[in-house]
């Protein structure tokens, strides 16, 4: 049997594997500890993305301001910038990014697939653990001053063994995401009928799954290196610079794949019709995702990655790839005018965001103009991150009242895709430009600023200030959204308050324990939804 073809019943997966038929009675820690009920699971991710998520643009928001004054070290000092130059990428993508679509992905790809739980539930809540613990490790050796440019040398070994842990939770997490997807999908669901963002997710995970082993080996020759003393990459290996690839175009693509999924889903609820052309979003995003699995191209390891026509090609076909998904998501739209929401409006941001990143990664590729190691390619990156976050909102709005029961304010969406737009703009605009001055990468003591780069610097620091800024309004609004969703009636808690299309909003909202009342109905094409309500018609 073919990926493509239709699954036989799921009944027949092994009883092993399938979860209890009713909720665990234990209630309170105890239970939080050992659930492995993927919705429990999912939560935690994605609240404690949020923790690292407001780590992460504070320490972006000092870098910013050290910049603004280049004649001398007056926030963090020459010592401490490497470091906390080195925390604010790892959080941004190690900590935040990825793990907030894993969280997503935990709670909704088995709702859509109309799974009864999560592939591999153990080992999917063994990952969120050794995640979350190795990450506090991670930002705490730094404040022992481990990590790269780090003077002690035990606490740049515990940085290494965290990282490395960071690395394995989040490939294995990967792995359960998409076996479910690969292997407990409902009655009839080919893989050709998968969800957008169901689809999206196996498409990133196997790109994790392939490309972080690769990180991690790297890791650990960086271990043998500083503990040992084995010179495996030669006598004065910068630490942070065998690491770096994992930051830089086309790896770094990755993040943001499962932006994809989450347009495509939001945009066909909003307008309530079918995408005509969903095969070819499905398409566009796996040659996205074979894009960016791009390690092989990193000039680090490939000095002549720079001369190579496949490393200009890479960057220049990804940008054609987020122009398909643009006319595809054009041609949906403008059948039926969209029904304007909070998530559709982060939905937007991501996209535009997405689509920025792209076109300046298809310049930094052009050898002519000489933008290799200057803050152009930072640029890119925050905007690739910051189209990830805004892609992971745009979800977690759309998905919250099935989590939680209750929509969050569309009012605070909006305003917080209004400040994510803003920030991210200033953020972009400071980083490309200075870049184009010829601003390196990482700041030495040695560089002497061209006239304007400091004011850039603040402008990008200003725009970091201001993303803090939509992430705490959007941290309060979802608290405040779920905590009168979880205390409400539950038949003030509509199962479908959007018109889905999917089968996550046939169930009850929270879903029950098994996820399905009763075992979804034989799924005949990509918007199950839609046929029963035309049956029903």
């Amino acid at each position: 049997m073919t990926v493509t073809e239709t699954r036989p019943d799921t009944a027949a997966a092994p009883e092993a594997e399938a979860p209890p038929e009713h909720a665990p009675t234990s209630r309170g820690l105890p239970a939080l500890l050992g659930s492995g009920d993927h919705k429990v699971v999912g939560r935690l991710w994605i609240a404690c993305s949020f923790l690292y998520l407001l780590v992460g643009l504070g320490t972006a928001v000092l870098l910013g301001l050290e910049d603004a004054d280049l004649a001398s070290y007056k926030v963090l000092g020459s010592d401490a910038y490497l470091q906390v130059f080195s925390l604010y990428r790892i959080t941004a993508v190690f900590l935040v990014v990825i793990p907030l679509f894993i969280g997503l992905a935990t709670y909704v790809v088995p709702l859509q697939v109309g799974a009864r739980s999560l592939a591999l539930p153990r080992a999917a809540a063994a990952a969120f653990w050794t995640w979350v613990v190795a990450g506090g490790v991670l930002v705490a050796s730094y404040a022992i001053d481990g990590g790269p440019g780090g003077t002690d040398a035990e606490g740049t070994d515990l940085w290494i063994v965290a990282f490395g842990l960071v690395v394995v939770a989040l490939v294995a997490a990967s792995v359960s995401i998409a076996t479910t997807v690969l292997a407990d999908r409902a009655e009839g669901m080919s893989l050709i009928r998968t969800p957008l963002f169901s689809w999206s997710m196996l498409v990133a995970c196997s790109i994790w799954i392939l490309s972080l082993p690769v990180l991690l080996a790297n890791l650990l020759v960086i271990y043998l290196d500083h503990r040992y003393g084995q010179q495996l990459f030669g006598v004065d290996a910068d630490i942070w610079a065998q690491v770096s690839w994992a930051f830089q175009q086309p790896q770094i693509y990755a993040t943001a794949i499962p932006v994809f999924g989450v347009i495509v889903d939001i945009v066909a609820t909003a307008v309530g019709a079918r995408p005509r052309f969903r095969q070819g979003a499905m398409a566009a995003t796996g040659l996205f995702g074979i894009l960016a699995f791009g390690a092989w191209m990193q000039p680090y390891f490939n000095a002549e990655a720079l001369d190579d026509p496949w490393y200009i090609g890479v960057a220049w076909v990804s940008m054609l790839t987020v122009l398909v998904l643009l006319l595809l998501v054009g041609e949906t739209m403008g059948r039926n005018r969209p029904k304007f929401t909070a998530p559709l409006a982060l939905a937007v941001v991501a996209f535009l965001l997405l689509l920025g990143a792209t076109i300046a990664g298809g310049f930094a590729v052009l050898d002519v103009l000489d933008l290799a190691d200057t803050t152009f390619a930072a640029g890119q990156m925050h905007l690739t991150l910051l189209a990830g976050l805004a892609g992971g909102l745009a979800g977690i709005w759309y998905w919250l009242p099935k989590i939680s029961g209750r929509k969050a304010s569309d009012g605070a969406g909006s305003l917080v895709a209004l400040l994510l737009l803003a920030g991210a703009a200033l953020v972009g605009l400071g980083a490309l430009w200075s870049g184009a001055l010829d601003q390196p990468l990482v700041l030495t003591a040695e560089y002497v600023a061209r006239d304007g780069i400091e004011a850039l610097n603040l402008v990008t620091a200003l725009g970091f200030a201001l993303l803090l800024v939509a992430v705490v309004v959007a941290a309060l609004a979802l608290v405040v959204a779920v905590r009168k969703g979880l205390t409400s009636n539950p038949e003030h808690r509509p199962d479908d308050p959007w018109g889905g299309q999917t089968l996550e909003w046939s169930t009850t909202s929270p879903p029950p324990w098994n996820n399905f009342a009763e075992t979804p109905a034989l799924v005949t094409s990509a918007s199950p939804l839609l046929d029963s309500a035309e049956e029903g018609a």
